[in-house]
């Protein structure tokens, strides 16, 4: 596959997955300031109950996106590593892609792979092709590592949204029930509904 086409459709992939994903916000500065937090729990206990179960989550999901990520690092460095000893033998090395073959594709690599290529309309002749590129795996490679820190990111990101949201009920209930000595001190951010 000509790099210059593959280099449109990673762009494109690119652009996609940064519009469903939306504008970075920090959700501790949000918490941290007068912007309001969107609540997805209406009481306090449902609100404990989500953060409870997005902590609980959280390790797994940690992990689970950290093994797809060495998963694909491994192969990304035998790969490599075998392409170039494949270059260096005496009988010209066995061409591009040689250490590609004889190696199983992760299935993250494999996911990331057909995701682009059910998005872009690409098949399978053309999937091979990238698979035995040099320069087209080592960019899906790098779409694969972006993907799992983007996953990684969003889950304690949903983790803190839960704690910022269960904080924010927490504080406006101490204020409701008049708990908290100084009443001016009870400058609550407003819950999106």
């Amino acid at each position: 596959m000509h790099t210059e086409a593959f280099n449109k459709v990673v762009k494109r992939y690119r652009d996609r997955a940064r519009r469903e994903q939306g504008p970075p916000r920090s959700i501790l500065e949000a918490a941290g300031s007068s912007q309001a937090v969107r609540s997805q729990s209406t009481t306090l206990e449902e609100s404990h109950a989500r953060v409870r179960q997005r902590l609980e989550e959280l390790p797994g999901n940690i992990l689970e996106h950290a093994r797809t990520f060495h998963e694909d690092v491994q192969y990304f460095v035998n790969t490599t590593a075998r392409d170039m000893i494949a270059s260096d033998s005496p009988a010209g090395g066995a061409g591009p892609g040689a250490g590609v073959a004889k190696m199983r594709i992760p299935s993250g690599l494999k996911g990331l792979l057909d995701d682009i290529a059910a998005a872009e309309g690409i098949g399978d002749r053309v999937k091979t092709q990238i698979l035995q590129d040099d320069e087209a795996r080592n960019t899906l490679f790098m779409l694969s590592v972006e993907k799992s820190l983007r996953k990684m990111i969003g889950a304690a990101e949903g983790a803190l949204q839960a704690i910022a949201e269960r904080d924010v009920l927490v504080a406006a209930e101490a204020c409701t029930d008049n708990t908290v000595p100084h009443k001016d001190s009870c400058d609550v951010q407003e819950i999106a509904r």
